[in-house]
This record gives C-alpha cells, structure tokens and sequence, in this order.
C-alpha cells in the first residue's frame, strides 16, 4: 500500500479494517482477566484459561460466563488463599496435549482390564469356595448316615443307590431291568394277593363240603377222589406258574372300560326299544 492519504483512507473505512479493529479493542478489554485468561499461542483468536486450561473466545461475554463457572472460582479462591498445590496452567502444543490425552486414556483402559479381572478371579474364588462347602457339607451328611444306620454294614445299606432305587420302584411300579417288563406298585399287588386269598378260602370251604359228601357215600369213592387228588396234584407240579403282570392302575382303567360297556349296552337296548 502506497503511503499517501489517497490509498490509506478507502483501506481504512473497509469492512477488514474495521474487524480487525473490533478485535483489537476487545482484546484489550480483555486484559482486566490477566493473568488468569490470556490471549492463546498456539489459536489465534482464542484466550486461554490458566486456571481450567481451557479454551474461550475472545468475546466479553463468552468471558465473563466463564469466569463465573465453579472451577474458575475454586481455582481463583485457591490461588489467593496460598494453597501450595495451586498454579497457573501454562499452555503447551496441541500435540503434546494430545499425546497426553492419549497416553491417560490407555492407561485408564489398562486399570479398567485389570480391575474386571481381579472381580473375575475374586468370583471364581467365591464359587470354589461355594463348591468345597457343598462337597465338605455332603461328606458330613455322608458321615452322620453312616453313624446313624448303626456300623459300616447299615451305613451301605443306607448309601447304597441300587436299594434306593429297587424301593421306589416296588413303591411306584414301572420298568423292571432285571424281570425285563412293567411292574404295577406295591398296593395293586396286596389288592390281588387279597383276592387270591379269598378265592383259596372260598375253594378250601367248597372242598370241606365235597369231601363230606363224599364220605357219606363211601370209601369207594373217597378211593377215586384220593386218586383224582393225586393226579391233579402231579399236574399241578408239573405244571409252571407264570406271573401275571398288570400295568399301573389297572384297577381304575378296568373299572372305566366296565362303564362304558354298560353305556354301550344302554345306548344299544334304547335303540332296539325305539
């Protein structure tokens, strides 16, 4: 620009100047916050906290919300009390800022890491410790049982699974590996040995009266029934008995086969009637 009126005047009367001009004066406004806000090295345009170390624009507004923050006072009351651990923040290259940044958030990743496998070791001891309770809580068990069922003998007896299992299943019937079939419960089996025995009574009654009879007709035929008696009881040896098996609550399943035959039977009659 040449140095004469008629080149400088347009210059100065133009919008850059007059911007240029705005912020000189606002900087210098400014300078009342010194030295806690100061103009930034290394961002032009900007002030720099030495108290929070933060960044603000270089506007009186943007300044005086700041300075009204909570830090900044904590940080202004510690600096005019004498704290030996206040000081003035003084601002470095972005780039060692950065690495800075960079280096504290790996090492708060690698105290993270540590910390989630000191709580995983700690649970995995918990859970041991569970586990050798449990075990040393059954051995105790273990132990009274065997005390309790009088000797080593009852104490077997006691833990044995197989006498466990043979109890249950005489108790609740089902499949039997050693008979190879289904076994009813131990109740519908009294119920038949019941039966069977007032059939015997009722056949031991019917033979005391035939064998009256038969001596008041002779011993010639007390003769022939001894023989019959005889040879029936050679077959009866010769003969095998077989088990009968019934399935589980065969009573009841009977008993409802029975009723609907005689529905049937109901339904078939009214329709023979009609």
């Amino acid at each position: 620009m040449a140095a004469r009126q008629e080149a400088i005047a347009p210059y100065v009367r133009g919008k850059k100047f007059a911007a240029a001009l705005a912020r000189r004066r606002d900087l210098d406004s400014l300078k009342q916050f010194a030295p806690h806000i100061v103009p930034a090295k290394y961002a032009p345009g900007k002030l720099f906290c030495r108290i929070t170390g933060r960044y603000v624009q270089a506007k009186e507004a943007a300044v005086v919300m700041h300075s009204a923050g909570k830090r900044f006072e904590k940080g202004v009351e510690m600096l005019t009390s004498g704290d030996s651990g206040a000081k003035l923040l003084t601002e470095r290259p972005p780039e060692e800022v950065a690495a800075e940044r960079e280096r504290e958030a790996k090492e708060r990743a690698a105290a993270e890491k540590r910390k989630k496998k000191a709580q995983a070791a700690a649970l995995e001891a918990a859970a041991e410790a569970k586990q050798l309770a449990k075990k040393k809580r059954r051995e105790e068990k273990a132990a009274a049982a065997a005390a309790s069922g009088g000797g080593g003998g009852g104490g077997r007896e006691a833990l044995d699974p197989t006498a466990a299992a043979k109890e249950r299943l005489r108790v609740n019937g089902g499949f039997s590996e050693e008979q190879g079939c289904w076994v009813p419960p131990a109740h519908v089996i009294d119920t038949d040995e019941d039966d069977d025995s007032e059939d015997d009574e009722d056949g031991d009654e019917t033979s005391t009266s035939e064998e009256d009879a038969s001596d008041d007709d002779g011993s010639e035929d007390a003769d022939e029934d001894a023989d019959d008696s005889d040879n029936d009881a050679e077959d009866s040896d010769d003969e095998v008995l077989m088990p009968t098996v019934r399935a589980p609550n065969f009573a009841k399943i009977a008993a409802r086969r029975k009723q609907r035959d005689v529905a049937k039977e109901e339904r078939e009659g009214k329709k023979q009637r009609k």
